[in-house]
């Protein structure tokens, strides 16, 4: 049977670098909202000699992941999941955010779960994950995820703002991924997720356009350059081909959110811009 790689996010900036360059034999389930986007990257695909199927999946919709789930199956065997699709502060409201990344991705776990047997999980995150400090209160709403009343009791939190409920969604997944470690090894499969910072991506740059502590953040970023996709894309190859790794969370930011913990003057100067 052939090896079937489901990426999420698949027309994105960091999803599409992948789809090119994953290297991997088999064959991309390539999944995103608009069909039109991903008939265009299958063409892409096809004259790179790389075999594809696409399918249109809102990740917020249970229903749709479920077809999405039996369309792997029915491919071959579900060897990797590179979940980058998510939506910013700037996409969406509050609400909308928690639903998409946090609770799409429980319900991507849950449902690939069914089908995983030596299967590789990447749950996208954010370096704005690691900015929400350990907390009992939220921490412990965070990984339920899929629990009643769940969009009240994190709306405490983030107040309705859209940028604090990316960050939060944002810990959850980081924290949601860690926990189901233990479960996938039971069907010798590993999960991870992967924290990116700026990168130069059409999602980045519609960001940037609002957020002025992204600006402050690239200029402070110790390697002083925004990432570029295809620095994902390696590391992501990496994560799928090292078996020892599972249950972490990796940063690949250029070190900034190192500098913010180490300099507040850095961390104060971004805060004041969010």
């Amino acid at each position: 049977m052939k090896d079937v790689y489901v990426i999420t996010g698949a027309t994105g900036g960091m999803g599409l670098d992948i789809a090119k360059n994953l290297d991997k034999k088999g064959i991309l389930l390539l999944a995103d909202l608009y069909e039109d986007n991903l008939i265009k990257l299958k063409k892409q695909l096809d004259t790179k000699g790389i075999k594809s199927e696409i399918m249109p999946c809102n990740i917020a919709d249970e229903k749709q992941i479920k077809a999405l789930v039996a369309k792997a199956a029915s491919l071959g065997n579900f060897k990797a999941l590179i979940h980058t699709a998510g939506i910013s502060g700037s996409m969406a409201d509050a609400e909308t955010i928690m639903r998409v990344n946090l609770i799409g991705t429980q319900l991507l776990m849950n449902n690939f779960y069914k089908i995983a047997d030596n299967s590789v999980v990447i749950n996208f995150s954010s370096m704005a994950g690691h900015m929400i400090p350990d907390m009992f209160f939220y921490n412990n709403i965070l990984l339920r995820p899929l629990s009643i009343n769940f969009l009240s009791k994190i709306k405490k939190f983030h107040k309705n703002n859209p940028g604090h409920a990316y960050a939060f969604s944002k810990k959850g997944v980081i924290m949601i991924s860690a926990k189901e470690a233990t479960k996938w090894g039971k069907k010798n499969s590993r999960i991870m997720s992967l924290s990116p910072g700026t990168f130069e991506t059409p999602m980045a740059a519609l960001e940037e356009k609002t957020n002025k502590s992204m600006k402050i953040m690239l200029n402070k970023t110790p390697v002083k350059r925004a990432g570029n996709p295809r620095e994902i894309t390696n590391l992501v190859k990496l994560l799928l081909d090292c078996e020892y790794i599972n249950g972490v969370d990796i940063l690949i930011d250029g070190g900034i959110t190192a500098a913010m913990r180490h300099d507040k003057r850095i961390l104060q100067s971004v805060r004041d811009a969010s």
